[in-house]
């Protein structure tokens, strides 16, 4: 622990090593997609300590399934199609679902499993960013979601198997659009044909916001976690300030007059 209060071994550095925190805030972050090769298939062992294989992921949320939710391109099952009149999780049911292609997703892995919340508050005591993790497994020769962006930057870290990821360099979408679009998917006609990247258990690939991609697995299943990393906006700051700054000035508390969008003067 040094004196930022942040783990060593579950700090950005450790993330993105060999590529040093410096270049990659100065010449990656909010730039471009970067891949880390690291052939150590071994490196993100210690993330899911016990929760190495499926069912050890499912015994661990035998009674919470709120977390979990299935997706096979579009089709999506959220966690009421696997919950037990008592509120337990079908894990049965989840398994016939992933034999039949569907991808297993467990949303905010990081208040369940303690080494991947100590590396969630380590980012974000390094980044002043809030951070949530998501695991994904995915059966081989599958899809998770259909060709989407994301509205924060991602760090994908692969834990086991191998996943090809696609990226659609040049059809990013603008932060205005990002901001505002509720449905993030993206229809694969017009995208340019896209870059590949092949993650490698122990790889790290970062995601910009905005970045168009999707996903596949071939002979093997995966697992992977996304550091979503959600950097507020200079709206989300000004927002805020103007918030703090009515407790103390009344003119941002005084009402509007009635008819006021009639009002030219107003303007």
């Amino acid at each position: 622990m040094n004196a930022t209060g942040v783990n060593a071994e579950s700090s950005l550095a450790w993330l993105l090593k060999p590529l040093s925190v410096e270049t990659f805030l100065d010449e990656v972050w909010a730039q471009d997609h970067h891949h880390i090769r690291r052939a150590r298939p071994d490196y993100f062992a210690g993330l899911l300590p016990g929760l190495a294989t499926l069912d050890e992921l499912l015994a661990a949320l035998r009674h919470d399934p709120s977390v979990l939710r299935l997706v096979r391109g579009k089709d999506k099952k959220g966690p009421d199609n696997y919950r037990f009149a008592d509120g337990s999780l079908d894990t049965a049911g989840v398994r016939s679902d992933f034999a039949d292609g569907y991808t297993v997703v467990v949303d905010g892995i990081e208040q369940y499993v303690r080494v991947i919340g100590r590396l969630a508050r380590s980012l974000e005591v390094e980044l002043n960013f809030p951070t949530q993790v998501n695991a994904y497994v995915t059966p081989p020769e599958s899809s998770g979601l259909v060709p989407h962006y994301d509205d924060h930057d991602v760090l994908i870290l692969q834990i086991q198997g191998s996943k090809t990821w696609h990226l659609y360099v040049g059809a990013d979408r603008p932060p205005r659009d990002v901001q505002r679009d509720a449905d993030k998917a993206v229809a694969l006609e017009g995208l340019p044909a896209p870059t590949d990247v092949r993650l490698q258990a122990g790889d790290v690939l970062y995601v910009p916001r905005g970045r168009v991609h999707s996903a596949q697995t071939y002979a093997e299943a995966s697992i992977h976690l996304t550091v979503g990393i959600h950097a507020p906006t200079v709206l989300m700051l000004a927002i805020g300030a103007l918030y703090s700054q009515s407790f103390h000035d009344d003119r941002l508390n005084a009402r509007l007059p009635a008819r006021h969008l009639d009002d030219a003067t107003l303007e």
